[in-house]
């Protein structure tokens, strides 16, 4: 009897045992749905993905105001490349920010990912600006991709050494709750601007040999040719001198076409600078993504920067896009140029942001799939994008070419779905 009981007994401790574990475990099940995912933002997938489609549409040529201007000046298809170089900013300091806070990686190690990002876009856009009739004597060095490149280099550099854990701008009842992210971003916002403090010094009052000093125009033919080799000014110059002329672009069709210029490079190096603000601009959309969890907040955020960023574009060309003081011009990026465009692609996001993720009225497909493989829709565009079946000979008509583009514009939207 003694002995039936010991066992007995035994059996009940481990029942109780295993209903008190089973107990544990049920328990531990509400706090693993409370781990909080990590937030993802279709809107700037689909805002890359869009302004691909937009691109491709435009390089189709649909209608003369899709074509880029002749010199100075504004129309659909100049926003489309600053609206790139935007979106990639927007997602740095959120990729930073994760990969700081899950990654054990040290900072030098993300940056030799972020050298090695930089130097790999840089080369594929190298391979695809070059023909098939290369030589390394006048073969083109810098394109779209190597000036995105360039920008991503900087601006993600930027954000990696200066960042520190969101929360160590702790959120208080103060003036200082509203400006959380601008706070953060002081160090940021002061090189980036006192870069673009430099670009005005140097267009401004770099002497250039035979021409007038703080010159903004196409040179070639206008003024009767009293300026031919003074094609913009300083910004030029200094891309003759360091490149060599024959290292320019040369398929400059329309201001080929009316100014009678022969080469000129509109990715060159000094208009980086401003690209680089750009992009900078689109940094500061990406906190105000991160740092403000309501949704208000962010369109509110998104909004101000708009009005901030077109009022002053608006006061340095005295809202005359060709006379100002500071005229718009996507061939140099002059500064005016890189802020109404900032202007645009905060709208945009904020667009986007209100119907994919405040609203939750639309996924953001189809844009979204192309935004998501949207290096390998350019590449795939940029080498097949004049043959069979996404393009071929048609009439001149306007409604034909119209369907044409659009014809190809949804052949790539296909492909990345």
């Amino acid at each position: 009897m003694n002995l039936v009981e010991k066992y007995y007994d035994r059996l009940k401790k481990a029942l109780t045992q295993s209903k008190t574990e089973h107990k544990e475990e049920i328990d531990l099940e509400p706090a693993k749905k409370e781990v909080k995912k990590k937030e993802r933002f279709d809107s700037i997938d689909t805002f890359r993905g869009f302004s691909i489609i937009v691109m491709v549409f435009t390089l189709y040529g649909w209608g003369t105001f899709l074509y880029h201007s002749a010199w100075s000046g504004l129309n659909l298809s100049a926003f489309v490349f600053p609206w790139f170089v935007f979106i990639m900013g927007v997602s740095v300091p959120i990729s930073t920010n994760s990969i700081m806070i899950k990654s054990k990686m040290t900072r030098l190690k993300i940056f030799y990912k972020i050298l090695y990002r930089s130097i790999k876009l840089f080369v594929i856009g190298f391979f695809l600006v070059s023909s098939y009739d290369f030589k390394f004597s006048d073969a083109r060095i810098f394109g779209v991709l190597q000036r995105i490149a360039i920008c991503y280099f900087f601006v993600a550099t930027l954000e990696l050494i200066f960042w520190k854990p969101i929360d160590s701008i702790p959120e208080t009842n103060n003036w200082k709750k509203y400006f959380r992210d601008f706070i953060y971003g002081i160090p940021h916002f002061i090189f980036i601007h006192l870069m673009i403090l430099v670009w005005f010094l140097i267009v401004y009052l770099l002497p250039v040999p035979g021409c007038p000093t703080g010159y903004f125009g196409p040179g070639g033919n206008e003024h009767g040719s009293k300026y031919y080799n003074c094609t913009g000014g300083a910004t030029g110059y200094i891309d003759r001198v360091i490149l060599g002329y024959g290292h320019l672009y040369t398929e400059l069709a329309i201001t080929k076409k009316v100014y009678h210029i022969d080469r000129y490079e509109p990715e060159g190096i000094w208009g980086t600078l401003p690209s680089i603000c750009l992009a900078y601009y689109g940094v500061i959309a990406g906190r105000i993504l991160l740092f403000y969890k309501d949704s208000k907040k962010r369109l509110i955020y998104l909004s101000v920067w708009a009005l901030v960023t077109f009022l002053l574009f608006g006061i340095l060309c005295q809202f005359d896009l060709k006379n100002g003081w500071l005229p718009v011009n996507k061939n140099m990026w002059t500064y005016t140029f890189t802020l109404v465009t900032a202007s645009s692609s905060f709208i945009l996001q904020a667009i986007f942001y209100f119907f994919i993720e405040y609203k939750k009225l639309w996924t953001g497909a189809p844009f979204r799939h192309v935004g998501l493989n949207s290096i390998f829709i350019y590449i795939c565009q940029s080498i097949f994008a004049y043959r069979f079946p996404v393009q071929w000979e048609v009439d001149s008509k306007h409604e034909v070419k119209f369907l044409m583009c659009t014809w190809g514009s949804f052949v790539w939207i296909m492909v990345a779905v």
